[in-house]
């Protein structure tokens, strides 16, 4: 018998999560699980390149203009990126690397992108 999932996050197996603070001074905490098919290995892999590109899309179009600060963690605790006011204020380059059957985000340094 298949058990039933429970839908409460799981930090441990995220690869990333998002902080949202905003402006109504509610706070929410998004966890990213994002897996896909590989046709090859004829199974699922983990792929934090797709991951990390959710939370983004999420930050910059649905809250759009809803958010004070929205903070991006990778899993080793790293601030990846930081949006205040609808601006990307830091912004740390990540290098997509094929690694055990996943493909794995290789962290540079910390840059702060020129606000315009």
């Amino acid at each position: 018998m298949i058990q039933p999932q429970s839908h409460k996050p799981d930090p441990a197996k995220a690869s990333f999560k998002l902080i949202v603070y905003f402006k109504n001074g509610q706070s929410r905490k998004f966890y990213n699980y994002h897996s896909v098919w590989n046709s090859d290995l004829k199974k699922p892999v983990k792929n934090e390149l797709v991951g990390l590109r959710k939370l983004e899309r999420l930050v910059e179009t649905k809250y759009f203009d809803q958010y004070d600060t929205a903070l991006i963690y990778h899993i080793a605790g790293k601030l990846i990126r930081k949006y205040v006011y609808n601006k990307q204020i830091v912004c740390t380059p990540t290098f997509p690397v094929w690694e055990n059957d996943q493909v794995k985000l290789k962290l540079g340094t910390e840059q702060k992108p020129e606000l315009w």
